[in-house]
């Protein structure tokens, strides 16, 4: 029985498309490190990511491929996730949320820039981009102490 919750929790918080986080986990996390912030005084940085114009993408390349550009990006944006509580999900269609914990704005903006180049360096060819010839991501974050 134990393992059979196990495995229906995992459903339940895993993205079935990216194998990352869902938003459900998500919130889950964010419920969790605001509580212990406010316990601890640490800092907490949390950056949302959007791909850029990804319907032109999918219209032009095909919801097949959409996912598995979705896919690239999930695991490009893990790949920086070294810390135990670094925590990365798929937020909702073509955005995903990065929460950092113990993690100052200067950290963040380092995070981020970080995985914004990484996305680029992946090179995925963009038509119909008005930004660049290769899938960009735009990132907004918030910072609290």
């Amino acid at each position: 029985m134990k393992q059979a919750n196990q495995k229906l929790e995992k459903l339940a918080t895993v993205d079935g498309l990216t194998k990352i986080p869902n938003r459900r986990k998500f919130n889950q996390k964010i419920k969790n490190e605001w509580r212990r912030l406010s316990r601890s005084q640490e800092k907490l940085s949390v950056i949302m990511i959007d791909i850029d114009y990804f319907k032109p993408y999918n219209d032009l390349y095909g919801h097949q491929e959409g996912d598995q550009t979705l896919k690239y990006i999930a695991e490009e944006i893990a790949r920086f996730m070294r810390r135990p509580g670094d925590f990365v999900a798929r937020y909702g269609g073509e955005e995903f949320v990065v929460v950092l914990p113990e993690t100052d704005k200067q950290g963040a903006i380092k995070v981020g820039e970080t995985i914004r180049a990484a996305i680029e360096d992946l090179e995925i060819p963009h038509q119909d981009s008005s930004v660049s010839d290769y899938v960009t991501v735009s990132l907004g974050g918030d910072y609290f102490s």
